[in-house]
């Protein structure tokens, strides 16, 4: 929707007519924008393609307009100081028109002569001494009041008074045509009231600008001057800064900020409970229209981004430029030496003419190389206590639950085992040769005693969750005594039955005594 110095303000509508009906009475469109707009509101126009690719700009009063009309794009005294402290040769050019776009048929010549009036101001006022060494001025003000629009700018018929005399102070009208600046020689320009200059052309140029001098200056210096002026006033200095929400650090937002606004937009991400470090990137110059692409590197990505996803800022001047993101880390258990996760967001810059159209988004072209970022931004998350979700199966013991595998059980089988038995039984438990001398040790003249010793060290080596009484029994299946593996199962049993029921039982007797305390209460 932008072309040349256009800046879009509000968001792009799509009308379609599904019946293809000529609509019988005019349509009202109301086309909200942001009030970040710095200039005059009357200099908004309403830009119109229709299904041919044909252009119109209308009044924002109007419902109807015509194929053909001129635009304004005002010109900044900054820019104007930057470019004669860029060049020697500009600092005979004292102030600047607007640059007039004019929409016509180049084709079809001009029957009559066009008189164009537009604002030009004065020189400004008298420099102080030393002033010109630092390239500032003592009248700051923009080239074009905001009290001039291009409704101001007014197509008159009049008759060609050509005239070689140039006064101290000289006036000199450029015109773009066959994609290069002229010097229009024959253009006679006249000074009139209120900053206006009027003057007339007998040809069509697509774009015209007129140029006060303080003396005469070469063609040359000229036309070189009016090509950097146009680039200049379709750029802008940006900075790009990344801020995170105050009571979620891991929602940020990437803003890009006019320079000369830097501070009125971090204000602005203030307000919106945004903070971070007040450092932000190198400035930047950035065209309307051109994209930024981001990418994520290191321990840090956004959210549902696996490393193939891009992010795209497409930036507008006169539009808040931010892209809002969610990050999570990519490794929890990365920068293991850090308290925080540490990221980098890189920014590429896609210039306008690589963007193509693909399903009514302009994406990038698959032919187009990165190359180099032009913005690198640290990020860091920080780190957070997640809390372990245990297994189902997972039990807690308390200190006065019995084990499964009781003292009592094992005792009564240590009676019952011979000697050959408790060998067979130590191979089948895996038992270390160790403990197997430890509890002949301690137990020298038994050997029920060793035996169990021997039990109790494989019982307290395994995990609390294994099941100990049924990994017994079948050890001693493996051994030959199958009948002491049933009646192990059997006796086990019996003993979980009482337990449970001594713990419904105590359960009852505390129910019991909290009910009598609450009525005695």
């Amino acid at each position: 929707m932008v072309s040349g110095s256009e800046e879009l303000v509000s968001n792009v509508l799509r009308l379609e007519n599904f019946s293809n009906m000529k609509c019988p009475f005019p349509l009202t469109v109301a086309v909200p924008f942001r009030a970040c707009y710095r200039l005059n509101y009357r200099e908004v126009v309403v830009k119109v393609v229709d299904q041919e690719q044909r252009i119109s700009y209308v009044t924002p009063s109007a419902t109807e307009g015509i194929y053909g009309g001129c635009r304004v794009q005002p010109v900044d005294a900054l820019l104007l100081s930057s470019l004669k402290c860029r060049k020697d040769s500009c600092h005979f050019i004292l102030t600047t028109s607007p640059l007039l776009y004019l929409n016509h048929p180049l084709t079809v010549s001009p029957l009559r002569p066009l008189t164009l009036m537009l604002p030009c101001p004065p020189k400004p006022k008298k420099m102080k001494t030393g002033e010109e060494k630092t390239c500032t001025y003592s009248d700051s003000t923009a080239l074009m009041p905001d009290t001039i629009s291009y409704h101001r700018v007014r197509v008159l018929s009049a008759s060609v008074n050509a005239s070689k005399k140039l006064t101290k102070e000289q006036l000199v009208v450029l015109g773009w045509k066959d994609k290069h600046w002229n010097v229009l020689d024959k253009a006679t320009v006249r000074n009139l009231q209120n900053d206006l200059v009027s003057f007339e052309v007998l040809e069509n140029y697509e774009r015209l600008i007129v140029l006060r001098l303080l003396s005469s200056v070469r063609p040359s210096c000229l036309l070189f001057f009016a090509e950097e002026l146009q680039e200049l006033v379709r750029t802008c200095k940006v900075s790009i800064a990344i801020h995170k929400r105050q009571n979620d650090p891991s929602s940020v937002v990437l803003a890009v900020l006019p320079s000369r606004e830097l501070s009125w937009g971090l204000a602005e991400l203030h307000t919106q409970a945004y903070c971070g470090s007040p450092e932000q990137s190198a400035e930047i110059l950035m065209r309307e229209g051109e994209q930024l692409l981001l990418k994520f590197s290191g321990n840090i990505t956004s959210t549902g981004d696996q490393c193939t996803e891009t992010h795209t800022l497409t930036f507008h001047n006169q539009r808040r430029n931010w892209l809002c993101l969610q990050l999570r880390e990519l490794d929890p258990f990365g920068n293991y030496s850090s308290a925080h996760y540490k990221g980098t967001a890189l920014l590429f810059q896609i210039p306008k003419d690589q963007l193509v159209w693909r399903e009514d988004e302009a994406v990038v072209s698959e032919d187009y190389c990165l190359g180099q970022p032009v913005c690198k931004l640290s990020l860091t998350l920080p780190k957070t206590v997640k809390s372990l979700s245990r297994p189902i199966s997972a039990k807690l013991l308390r200190h006065d639950q019995a084990e499964p595998l009781c003292d009592e059980l094992l005792a009564w089988l240590c009676n019952e085992l011979s000697e050959e038995d408790a060998s067979l039984l130590v191979m089948c438990l895996r038992l270390r040769r160790s403990s197997v001398q430890l509890a002949q040790l301690r137990a020298p003249n038994s050997l029920a005693l060793q035996i169990f010793h021997i039990l109790t060290t494989w019982r307290e080596a395994l995990p609390s969750l294994t099941p100990k009484c049924p990994l017994l029994a079948q050890c001693l299946t493996r051994i030959g005594r199958p009948e002491l593996a049933a009646e192990l199962l059997k006796k086990d049993q019996d003993v979980n039955r009482s337990e449970s029921r001594g713990l419904a039982g105590n359960r009852r007797l505390a129910v019991r005594d909290n009910t009598a305390t609450l009525e005695s209460v």
